[in-house]
C-alpha cells in the first residue's frame, strides 16, 4: 500500500533425414524449479570419442503475459568434422513447463517431442556428465529430459534446432521471477557466435521493477504495461542461469524489495535490494521542465576527430530537448564563449541557433576548466527548475585556477541552485580524480570515452538517461536505526524510463513501512510504502536471493576505494576493503586471486585462449596472445570479449600505484573500474574468474581445485569424481548440487568434516 503526504499534482522430413524420438512419458507440469523458462540443449555425436557439437548461436524469445511465459529457443550447432554424423539432442526440461506444448523443429518440420521422466532421466544425465566431464550438468539431474536422435548432420555443416513451450512464472513475494537455466559448464555450452535473449513483457498491471541480478540487460519500456528486455553477447560462455524479476505497481513510483537473511532475525545481518521505478506513462504535466547547460572543451587537443564527434553529440542532444525545456551551450578553451546570456527555451529558433553554434566549433587554445564550470553553475535558471550540466573535456586545467581543490571549492560556492553535474572525460589526458569528485559532489556521475570510442554514442546515451526527471533530491526514511551501509550513499534523481537499485544491510528485521521523499515540480513530496513484503525465507527459497550480499559488498568496496582516492590510504579503509574482498571473493588493489586457466574447464583448450596471472593492458579488438604470463603477438579471440571487459576492470584495480594517480591511462581505468563497482547491478559485472560465491560460501581456485573457504583437506572424505558414490551423494544431498557443480575438483566444508571431490 502507498500513501502520499503531499498533493499529487508443417510437412514430412526431407529425404535422407531420420529422427528417432525417445519413449514418451509426458507430464502436464513438472514442478521442481518453478519459473524456469528454458535451458541449453546439447547435441552429442553417437561416436563417444567425439565431444559435444559446438553451439554457433543460441537465440531465445520469451513472451511474458502476466504470469504466463511462452518460450521459443533456436540453437545452431556446427559439425567440425569431415564426416557425416549421427547425434542425439538432449534438452533439460524446465520444471514447471507445460510439456503438452513442447515441440521440436528439424529441417523446417515440426516434430512432436517426448520427455523422459525423472528416474530414466537421471541415468541419462549420469552418462552425459561422465562423457563430457562437465559438473555443471548435475544441477539438472533431478528433472526430466527431452531426447531426440538426429541424422544426418553433414560434414562441416550446421544443424538448426527450434523448441517452444509454455511455463508459469514463480511468484516470490510481490515479484514474479523467471529463471532461464543456462549453466551447463564451459565445455558443453561454449558459444562460437552469438547469444541473444529477448523478453517481451505484457502486463495488465503497470510495470514497476524489471531487474536481472545475473546479466547486464537493456530494458526498453514501451508503455506502462509493455516492455522489452534484451541480452546480447558475442561468443559468450554460458556460465550462469539468466534470472529476471518483474514487479508491478499502481503507484506513481513503485518500490520492489528483496532480502537475503538465511539466519533470520536472530542471526547475522541481513542484506536487502530495493528497486525504485517511476511509471512510464507518468503524467506529462507532472514531469518538470528542465534546463541543460552543455559545456564543451574546444582546446587545441580536441582537434580532429574528437571535435567532430563532440559537434555531432551536441547536435544530437539538442534535437532531443522538449520545446518547454531550456538550454545553453558554453565552449571553452583559453576563455569561455556562451551561446546565450542565460538558458533559453528550446523552441525551433533557439535550437537552430544551437545547431549553428555547434557546427562552427573549432579547437584552439588552453583549458580553462575552472572558468567554464563556474560559468555553467552560475546560470540564471528559473527557481526550482532542475538544472543539469553536461561537462565534456579532454584535458587537465591549464588556464586560471589549476589546483583541483580550488576548482572544487569554486564549484561548491557557485552551485547555489543545486545543479546536477555530469562529467565526460575524453581520452587519457584528463584528471579523473577531479572529474569524479566534481560529479559526485553535485549529484551526478562521471563517464569516460577511451580512444577509438565514439563520443557521440556516450554523450547521447547520457542525455537520454536524464531527459525526463520525475523526482529529485531523493531520500529514504527506513523508520528504524537498524538499516545501515546503504549504497548509493546519496540517491540519484529518478528519471522516467529508468530505475534506481539500492543495496543495504539491516539488523533484526526490516520494518514494513518505508518513506520516499523528494521534490516534484518544485514541490516536496513524500510517498509512504506500507505493508512491504520481504522475500519469503522458507528453506526452499532461503538461497533464492543469495546474489544480494556479493552485489552489496562490491558496491561498498567501490565507495571505500573512492574514499582512499580522496583521503589517502588510511589503515581502517584499507582493512575494510581487504575484509570485504576476502569474504566475497572480490578483486581489489589489496587482494589478488590466481587466474583460472581455461584448460581447467576445457580439455581441448586452444593455444590462443587467454590464460594469465597478471592481466596486461590490452585493447579490445586488438591482436594479442598470451604465452604463459606474457603478452605476445597473436589473436585475441572474439569469445574473449566479455573476459576482456572484466579483465580490464581487474587489471585497473590490481595496480595500487594507479589508485591515487590523477592522470594517464591507468588513472582513467581506475575511475571506470571504481564507478563500475559503485553501480554494479548484476553478477556478470561483479564476478571474476578466480572465485565463486555460491549460497553465501566463497570458493577460491587453487592448484586445480575449487576450495570452499573453511574446508580442511586434512579432515576430508575423499570421493572420486563421476564415481557411483559421487552420484549417490548428488541424489542424497540435493542441497550440495550448486556447490558441487562449480568444478570437477572441489573441496567442500561439510561442518564436522570436509568433502573432497578428486
Amino acid at each position: 500500500m502507498t500513501h502520499y503526504d503531499a498533493p499529487q499534482p508443417p510437412a514430412r522430413p526431407r529425404r535422407g533425414a531420420r529422427i528417432a524420438l525417445s519413449t514418451a512419458l509426458a507430464a502436464a507440469l513438472l514442478a521442481l524449479l518453478p519459473g524456469a523458462a528454458a535451458a541449453t540443449g546439447l547435441l552429442l555425436p553417437t561416436q563417444e570419442a567425439l565431444p559435444p557439437l559446438a553451439i554457433k548461436s543460441h537465440r531465445v524469445q520469451i513472451d511474458v503475459t502476466d504470469q504466463a511465459a511462452l518460450t521459443r529457443i533456436e540453437q545452431v550447432f556446427v559439425n567440425h568434422t569431415d564426416q557425416q554424423l549421427e547425434a542425439t539432442f538432449y534438452f533439460p526440461v524446465p520444471q514447471g513447463a507445460t510439456v503438452s506444448d513442447f515441440s521440436l523443429w528439424i529441417n523446417g518440420n515440426k516434430t512432436p517431442g517426448a520427455v523422459l521422466e525423472k528416474d530414466k532421466a537421471r541415468a541419462i544425465y549420469e552418462r552425459i556428465v561422465q562423457r563430457v566431464r562437465d559438473p555443471g550438468l548435475i544441477e539438472y539431474m533431478d528433472g526430466a529430459i527431452f531426447q531426440a536422435r538426429i541424422f544426418p548432420i553433414p560434414p562441416r555443416g550446421e544443424q538448426k534446432l527450434e523448441i517452444s513451450y509454455a511455463s508459469i512464472l514463480e511468484q516470490v513475494g510481490p515479484l514474479r521471477r523467471m529463471v532461464y537455466p543456462l549453466k551447463t559448464g564451459r565445455t558443453a555450452a561454449r558459444l562460437m557466435d552469438d547469444f541473444t535473449i529477448v523478453v517481451n513483457i505484457d502486463s495488465k498491471a503497470p510495470l514497476a521493477a524489471i531487474y536481472s541480478p545475473t546479466h547486464r540487460v537493456d530494458v526498453h519500456r514501451k508503455s506502462n504495461q509493455k516492455a522489452v528486455v534484451g541480452v546480447e553477447q558475442t561468443a559468450a560462455d554460458l556460465e550462469e542461469d539468466f534470472m529476471l524479476y518483474i514487479g508491478t505497481s499502481d503507484d506513481d513510483v513503485g518500490l520492489s524489495l528483496m532480502t537475503y537473511d538465511p539466519d533470520g532475525a536472530g542471526g547475522k545481518d541481513g542484506t536487502f535490494l530495493m528497486v525504485l521505478t517511476p511509471r512510464m506513462s507518468f503524467d506529462e504535466s507532472k514531469i518538470p521542465d528542465k534546463a541543460v547547460t552543455f559545456v564543451i572543451d574546444t582546446s587545441g587537443s580536441m582537434a580532429g576527430e574528437k571535435i567532430d564527434q563532440a559537434r555531432k553529440a551536441l547536435a544530437g542532444c539538442l534535437k532531443l530537448l522538449r520545446p518547454t525545456d531550456r538550454f545553453n551551450i558554453l565552449a571553452f578553451s583559453t576563455s569561455v564563449r556562451r551561446l546565450f546570456d542565460a538558458p533559453q527555451i528550446a523552441d525551433a529558433n533557439h535550437v537552430k541557433e544551437g545547431l549553428d553554434f555547434a557546427a562552427q566549433l573549432e579547437s584552439a587554445g588552453g583549458t580553462a576548466i575552472d572558468d567554464a564550470m563556474t560559468e555553467a553553475l552560475k546560470a540564471n535558471t528559473p527557481a526550482g527548475m532542475p538544472h543539469s550540466v553536461i561537462f565534456m573535456t579532454d584535458g587537465r586545467p591549464t588556464v586560471g585556477a589549476i589546483d583541483p581543490a580550488e576548482i572544487l571549492a569554486h564549484a561548491r560556492a557557485n552551485n547555489t541552485r543545486k545543479a546536477r553535474v555530469f562529467t565526460v572525460g575524453l581520452g587519457y589526458d584528463v584528471n579523473p580524480i577531479l572529474l569524479d569528485a566534481t560529479a559526485r559532489e553535485h549529484h551526478g556521475y562521471s563517464d569516460y570515452v577511451r580512444p577509438r570510442e565514439d563520443i557521440q554514442i556516450k554523450v547521447t546515451a547520457l542525455y537520454n538517461k536524464i531527459a525526463y526527471p520525475v523526482m529529485t533530491n531523493l531520500s529514504i526514511n527506513y523508520n528504524t536505526h537498524r538499516v545501515h551501509d546503504v549504497y548509493p550513499r546519496r540517491l540519484p534523481d529518478l528519471f522516467r524510463g529508468g530505475q534506481i537499485v539500492v543495496l543495504g544491510r539491516y539488523t533484526g528485521e526490516l520494518p514494513p513501512n518505508i518513506a520516499l521523499s523528494g521534490t516534484l515540480n518544485d514541490q516536496p513530496m513524500t510517498i509512504n510504502f506500507t505493508e512491504l513484503q520481504p522475500s519469503p525465507q522458507d528453506a526452499a527459497r532461503a538461497t533464492a536471493h543469495d546474489f544480494i550480499p556479493k552485489l552489496w559488498a562490491t558496491r561498498k568496496v567501490g565507495y571505500l576505494l573512492d574514499e582512499i582516492r580522496d583521503k589517502g590510504e588510511l589503515k581502517e579503509l584499507k582493512d575494510e576493503v581487504i575484509l570485504l574482498a576476502t569474504t566475497y571473493g572480490l578483486v581489489t588493489p589489496y587482494t589478488s586471486f590466481l587466474a583460472v586457466d581455461d584448460s581447467e574447464f576445457e580439455e581441448d583448450a586452444r593455444p590462443d585462449d587467454i590464460r594469465q596471472r597478471h592481466l596486461p593492458e590490452i585493447s579490445e579488438g586488438g591482436s594479442y596472445n598470451f604465452d604463459g604470463d606474457n603478452l605476445v603477438e597473436g589473436h585475441l579471440r572474439r569469445d574473449s570479449r566479455n573476459y576482456w571487459a572484466r579483465g580490464q576492470q581487474e587489471a585497473a584495480l590490481k595496480d595500487i600505484s594507479k589508485l591515487q594517480a590523477d592522470q594517464g591511462k591507468g588513472s582513467v581505468d581506475v575511475s571506470i573500474a571504481t564507478n563500475n563497482l559503485k553501480n554494479v547491478q548484476s553478477n556478470d559485472e561483479a564476478n571474476n574468474n578466480r572465485t565463486r560465491f555460491i549460497e553465501g560460501r566463497l570458493f577460491v581456485f587453487e592448484d586445480g581445485t575449487w576450495n570452499e573457504v573453511g574446508a580442511d583437506k586434512k579432515k576430508s572424505r575423499k570421493v572420486k569424481y563421476l564415481s557411483k558414490e559421487y552420484f549417490d551423494i548428488v541424489e542424497a544431498r540435493p542441497d550440495l548440487k550448486r556447490r558441487m557443480s562449480v568444478g570437477d575438483k572441489v573441496l567442500l566444508d561439510m561442518g564436522a568434516e570436509s568433502l573432497s571431490v578428486e
